[in-house]
């Protein structure tokens, strides 16, 4: 089982990625939390979004993603927690690696997103 959690995580993870780069809203709300939260740099000091103020940020980036590059680094579950590393490049076309970290929780047999930081290099 846990073999197979870690493959459904890893899934869950790839299609946050493949959704950014698709611009498939459905596809992207479909795979949060309701009680997501999310925390990156901002300007004066740390900033924080929960779903419904991440929607508008997706599906209005009007972006060339075709250097974007991601990749799942590390994946670690305990029962119906699991944490996961991403390393990027070219998010949002912006040139510079990042660093996302995200946790999930198994809910009702599916992976969701509960948390998501991030960090620029």
């Amino acid at each position: 089982m846990f073999v197979d959690d870690k493959i459904e995580i890893k899934k869950a993870i790839q299609s946050y990625i493949d959704s950014w780069v698709e611009r498939d809203v459905e596809k992207f709300k479909s795979l949060f939390h309701p009680e997501f939260i999310m925390v990156g740099p901002g300007k004066d000091g740390p900033e924080y979004y929960d779903i419904e103020k991440m929607i508008p940020r997706f599906s209005s980036a009007d972006t060339d993603w075709s250097q974007y590059r991601a990749i799942v680094s590390f994946v670690d579950a305990a029962g119906d927690v699991a944490s996961v590393i991403v390393e990027e490049f070219g998010f949002a076309g912006l040139m510079q690696p990042a660093t996302s970290y995200f946790h999930l929780a198994k809910t009702k047999g599916k992976w969701l997103i509960t948390a998501k930081s991030y960090h620029f290099h």
